[in-house]
């Protein structure tokens, strides 16, 4: 995976809000403005942030639904409304045209949504996705791309078994007496 650190972000972004195996209760890591600032911190070696708490937390809620519902006008109301700028540039040592997204303020919402983008344009932004039982957003590997479940057995740290749980579940409703 060439873009592991634009993965890394991203995955690390949406599951600022998750539901822990444990507790199996929603948790907001991101209640704060200076939980926004360590976050930016963290992830984008930047110690700049002009967003507010709320547009944070709904541009996470919003990518979070564009993927689930594969609904990508969620994300193009946010590049509309941040006014992300693109342009056509030449690499000078090929003859390539690469695409160079430019944005107005060096924020979190800006550069979270100029990940997306370059996923987007590296057709690999559909391989983001959200466990169907315990919402953990994980970058499925799979040579097909189909992988549904976050993990299929608890051989992880925080792994619940998601797709073995679902797979008994379904089992047991279909064989019962």
């Amino acid at each position: 995976m060439e873009n592991t650190r634009e993965v890394n972000v991203i995955l690390s972004f949406l599951n600022t809000w998750e539901i822990p195996n444990m507790e199996r209760i929603p948790k907001d890591h991101l209640l704060t403005v200076s939980d926004v600032k360590n976050f930016v911190y963290e992830y984008l070696e930047n110690d700049k942030n002009i967003d507010g708490l709320k547009d944070v937390i709904e541009l996470r809620t919003q990518i979070r639904n564009a993927i689930e519902q594969n609904d990508g006008e969620l994300i193009n109301n946010w590049i509309k409304k941040r006014d992300i700028q693109f342009k056509i540039k030449t690499n000078d040592t090929k003859q390539v045209f690469e695409v160079d997204f430019g944005f107005n303020h060096n924020s979190l919402v800006d550069n979270i949504l100029v990940i997306v983008l370059n996923l987007i344009l590296q057709g690999t932004f559909h391989r983001i996705k959200i466990c169907p039982d315990c919402k953990w957003v994980f970058y499925d590997q799979s040579k097909s791309g189909t992988k549904k479940w976050c993990n299929m057995n608890a051989t992880s740290s925080d792994g619940r078994a998601c797709g073995t749980i679902s797979k008994v579940k379904r089992y047991r409703e279909k064989n019962k007496l």
